[in-house]
């Protein structure tokens, strides 16, 4: 678990988040080694028929937001690696 902070002009609040997903770091790490912003990810996406904003994609990165098996799947194809190595899954 980790913390966000949210808060306005007046006060702070700190706000505990679950992290929701396994593939947020190794998605920001794979787009920014592949150059893409997330506007140009956002929009490769929709091209394979996945529909998630620059902000959906900001949450993703930041493990706030659930992802799909569908949206792995293209994940993965669009950054050009396999689900297995999006996942970080280390077989011996």
């Amino acid at each position: 678990m980790y913390f966000v902070y949210w808060g306005d002009f007046l006060k702070s609040e700190k706000i505990e988040v679950e992290i929701r997903n396994v593939v947020g770091e190794r998605v920001e790490l794979l787009r920014k080694e592949r150059g893409f912003t997330q506007k140009e990810l956002a929009s490769e996406l929709s091209k394979k028929g996945v529909m998630i904003s620059t902000s959906g994609l900001s949450k993703i990165e930041k493990q706030v937001r659930r992802v799909t098996d569908i949206e792995i799947v293209a994940l993965s194809e669009v950054l050009e690696v396999s689900v297995s190595d999006l996942l970080d899954i280390q077989y011996d």
